[in-house]
């Protein structure tokens, strides 16, 4: 075989016989029988095997590796768990069931080189406990206000640096250890607070991975319960395949930007845990802000002696040809638009970046006129009088918008504030794109989410209402079915007898 041929050839080459099971061709592969021929007309003497996850994950260096892993005790198995992360690199990893204490000795021996560990033990009491993993290269924070909403939580919250303000990443990990219904629906109302608390102090990325005990194969009312908490906060769960010997989905991984996830999978782990080992590889920035269009009128070529000429000779006696009220609103605002499309006609505007009053202040515009063009020259004296101007209407920048700011949050009419707050200090990044009739659904299907169960079957209120007991004869309500002629006629009717009795009183 491939690996004896290797061994012979390269004499200092020697793998562990516990790891020995990754150079097989169907390392990866649970179930025997869900083999395909494909795979059986795999020849072994061809040393072609590429392992899929590797190769996912070598390529996609560029983007931001969590992975997830239950490993029911991080001192039983941690060479094993070594010997895993060095074959398959992350950036962070997260790990549920450490069984780790608050022992000196126990924490530096699980140390690795080139991460810093972040952990949560149960102190004294034995199993559960939460940690992570992050590569040195990656600066981060301990969120510990977090932490704080529910102290008895066994969970970490961490805030990742990005490349800017726009890539930073807040990552919590959570083990959830019941597997009583009942103290999981305990378990959900604090899970939801603590996400509540994350959304008031939160507007970025989001990431949320560990081991829920909340299996999402099968349907359960706590399944539902836990989804439901998800989508009220626009969060997603990525994993889809089996975590815990191929029927369970219970190890997590929540995100807020499904659209940058780059990939998914499930890592089979069996010597670490008989948890296997979930992973996603996300593209960790968000557009600073979404481009976006709107028309406005532009006034290039206006003309003041013009526009008073052409609005003098406007034929406005055509208003008074027609009786209705209605229609002479329509005919004058149609002259009106006419005459104003003419003059000041509608154009298509491209906006690239929130709008910001401040900067047509006239101490900002002059600096903004001496910046040279360093990319025709390429100069370095160029570039240095560029940076200089530069440095200057930055300066200039700050006197205006404090000026603004404080003009504008110290007006006494909130719908101002509100506004400028909304459109100017914290604009959406994205476009709302929102369909009318999915907003519908949401709001008709609101009793379901809160109640946590579907109606069994959609009744017709007919059928319905002729089922019921005492509801023959001609004494009863009844509903029948109608067409127009007979609402017609039934309406006709009613005029009939209005305008009888208005002959009566008048």
């Amino acid at each position: 075989m491939s690996l004896k041929n290797r061994l012979i050839q390269h004499e200092n080459y020697w793998t562990c016989p516990n790891c020995l099971g990754r150079e097989l061709p169907f390392y990866n592969v649970r179930d025997l029988n869900e083999i395909d021929n494909d795979m059986l007309g795999l020849e072994l003497e061809d040393d072609c095997y590429v392992d899929p996850h590797l190769e996912i994950l070598s390529r996609s260096s560029n983007h931001l590796r969590l992975c997830h892993i239950n490993c029911q005790s991080l001192l039983s198995t941690f060479d094993e768990f070594l010997h895993l992360i060095s074959t398959y690199t992350f950036d962070i990893l997260t790990l549920s069931e450490t069984w780790l204490r608050n022992n000196t000795h126990q924490i530096a021996h699980v140390q690795i080189p080139g991460y810093s560990l972040v952990f949560n033990n149960r102190g004294e009491k034995h199993g559960g406990g939460v940690a992570v993993y992050i590569r040195e290269e990656l600066k981060y924070k301990e969120r510990n206000d977090l932490m704080r909403v529910e102290p008895s939580f066994e969970h970490i919250w961490i805030e990742i640096a990005g490349k800017n303000k726009n890539s930073n990443v807040l990552l919590g990990v959570f083990y959830q250890p019941d597997s009583d219904p009942a103290r999981k629906v305990l378990w959900l109302e604090k899970f939801e607070t603590i996400l509540a608390a994350v959304h008031s102090k939160w507007d970025g990325i989001l990431a949320i991975a560990g081991d829920m005990n909340i299996d999402l194969k099968n349907s359960s009312t706590t399944a539902y319960k836990y989804e439901a908490i998800l989508r009220s906060f626009n969060l997603n769960q990525h994993i889809k395949d089996p975590t815990r010997k191929g029927k369970w989905l219970i190890d997590h991984i929540i995100t807020n930007i499904p659209h940058n996830v780059v990939a998914t999978g499930v890592l089979p782990t069996p010597e670490v845990s008989d948890h296997d080992m979930p992973y996603i590889i996300v593209n960790a920035r968000l557009s600073r802000f979404e481009t976006r269009f709107k028309y406005i009128r532009s006034v290039k070529s206006f003309c003041s002696e013009e526009y008073l000429r052409d609005i003098s000779e406007l034929p406005f006696s055509l208003v008074y040809a027609v009786d209705d009220p209605d229609e002479k609103i329509s005919i004058l605002n149609e002259l009106l638009r006419s005459y104003i499309d003419r003059h000041a006609p509608l154009v298509q505007c491209k906006i690239t970046r929130p709008p910001a009053p401040w900067l047509q202040d006239v101490s900002i515009k002059h600096p903004q006129k001496e910046r040279p063009f360093t990319h025709q020259t390429q100069a370095e004296s160029d570039w240095s009088l560029f940076r200089s101007v530069r440095n200057k209407i930055k300066t200039a920048i700050k006197t205006p918008k404090r000026t603004f700011y404080s003009k504008a949050l110290s007006s006494k009419r909130s719908k101002v504030v509100w506004m400028i707050i909304h459109r100017i200090l914290n604009p959406n990044r994205k476009k709302i794109r929102q369909d009318p009739d999915e907003l519908n659904k949401f709001f008709v299907t609101t009793s379901e989410h809160i109640l946590g169960s579907y109606p069994k079957q959609r009744v017709n209120v007919v059928e319905y209402l002729d089922s019921l007991s005492g509801s023959s004869g001609d004494t009863c309500f009844r509903m029948r079915k109608v067409n127009f002629s007979k609402v017609s006629k039934q309406l006709n009717g009613i005029w009939m007898i209005i305008l009888q009795v208005m002959t009566i009183y008048l």
